[in-house]
């Protein structure tokens, strides 16, 4: 499996996204999600992933944009890890 390292900065700016978008699918976080985001973190070492997140919200405010950025990810590797 590939490693968040080996992904460009675009697309962990996308993935960044993924995960808040899965967190928020419900419409309710719970304390939970919070840990196993805490965890995701870790594994990942996705040192970064506010700063991806805030990038990833300025310029993908709607799901349009979502789907739009989704589609711009063409990597296997990535594609896979996401």
């Amino acid at each position: 499996m590939p490693e968040l390292s080996q992904l460009s900065h675009a697309e962990k700016v996308f993935f960044a996204g993924c995960i808040r978008t899965v967190m928020l699918a419900d419409g309710n976080i719970q304390e939970a999600e919070l840990k196993d985001l805490d965890s995701i973190y870790r594994k990942l070492d996705f040192h970064d992933y506010e700063q991806c997140l805030d990038e990833y919200e300025e310029k993908s405010p709607d799901e349009a944009a979502f789907l739009k950025e989704a589609a711009k990810i063409a990597n296997p590797a990535a594609q896979d890890l996401i």
